[in-house]
């Protein structure tokens, strides 16, 4: 898909737009790097980065009774991988140990309330940290009927990832900038794919509801 032609927009409204709460992106990437660094993730990561899959998920909240690796590392697939599980996103309840206390926690309840007095209802669904390279993130375009709110804190990115949504039945391109904002997506009602076409990989923190 070319680009260049499809026009940029900052926001759309009520679908896709930053949320008030900000957070310190030099705090958020340092707590990152040590939870990381704690969980002896680093060179594993790396790893998946350079391999065919290009990608790496970890869960920062987890299904009762999971213990060890399996707390971040079992389920970290989307949707689909999770119903083959017999798992859904309402069932990760647990934060992850390693994230409480850090400023990664922080950025999570300050998400939480400002979901809970905005849509005047409890936070339920599953967190994670996702990685992904360039050339992977080529999805058609689609909606995401299981999960009504969408919270994206990007800690990296590069410029030339972008999200391509349709609106008024035309395709608008949006870039989420690793700038300290938190971003708030629709993924029911928004129809939206994305597009990396950069060399610097992504990373988001991800809050998805059910």
């Amino acid at each position: 898909m070319d680009l260049s032609y499809i026009p940029a927009v900052e926001e759309i409204e009520s679908l896709c737009f930053k949320i008030p709460p900000t957070f310190d992106l030099a705090l958020a990437t340092t707590a990152l790097a040590e939870v990381v660094e704690t969980l002896q993730l680093k060179q594993h990561i790396q790893s998946k980065l350079e391999s065919p899959v290009g990608a790496f998920s970890m869960n920062i909240t987890h299904i009762p009774g999971l213990r060890g690796i399996s707390r971040f590392g079992k389920y970290t697939g989307q949707h689909n991988s999770l119903l083959d599980n017999n798992v859904s996103e309402g069932m990760f309840l647990y934060r992850l140990a390693e994230i409480k206390n850090t400023y990664l926690s922080v950025i999570m309840d300050n998400v939480i309330s400002y979901h809970r007095r905005t849509y005047n209802t409890d936070f339920v669904g599953r967190s994670q940290i996702v990685w992904s390279l360039a050339g992977l993130c080529d999805y058609p375009l689609h909606n995401d009927p299981h999960t009504p709110h969408r919270y994206h804190i990007p800690l990296q990115t590069d410029p030339n990832f972008n999200w391509i949504f349709v609106q008024n039945e035309k395709l608008c391109k949006l870039h989420m900038p690793a700038d300290g904002g938190i971003w708030y997506l629709n993924p029911v009602e928004l129809t939206h794919t994305v597009r990396h076409t950069g060399t610097v990989p992504r990373i988001h923190l991800l809050m998805t509801t059910v």
